[in-house]
């Protein structure tokens, strides 16, 4: 495939989470797609696949944008910020209402039109580090 078809999987897949449309994303993943995140613990694509359904319930306004994408060979990397609010429980934490950022750069390897490798990095702090930091009225006692 081209530079450019590999690039347009992953934009449409990144895509996805401005829309929650699981079963489109996923549509994008080879089912034995090998995944490499933060925790050093690889997922297989319906643990990937939970663990974004658990994000979109608990954060229904995301919105991802791409801040850029590089393709090369057989991979495509692309530097992401994801927003939204947190109004549904998220790993035991009641809504809060605050909104997170998330700030990612992925690797993604792609071949037969799929992702079959993935790779993620974020540089933000974590979504509950976000959720349970005081807020500025909290930390100056008002």
């Amino acid at each position: 495939m081209s530079l450019e078809a590999n690039k347009a999987i992953a934009r449409r897949f990144y895509e996805g989470y401005n829309t929650g449309d699981l079963d489109t994303m996923f549509a994008l993943i080879a089912p034995d797609v090998v995944w490499h995140g933060p925790s050093g613990l690889p997922l297989t694509r319906e643990e990937w696949k939970h663990i974004d359904a658990t994000v979109f319930g608990a954060f229904p306004t995301l919105s991802l944008t791409i801040e850029d994408q590089i393709a090369e060979a057989d991979r495509v990397v692309t530097r992401s910020t994801l927003r939204g609010s947190q109004q549904g429980e998220f790993q035991g934490l009641a809504p809060t209402g605050k909104l997170v950022t998330i700030r990612a750069i992925n690797i993604d390897r792609i071949a037969h039109g799929q992702v079959v490798e993935h790779w993620v990095a974020t540089y933000s702090p974590s979504l509950l580090q976000q959720l349970t930091a005081p807020t500025p009225e909290q930390s100056s006692g008002r």
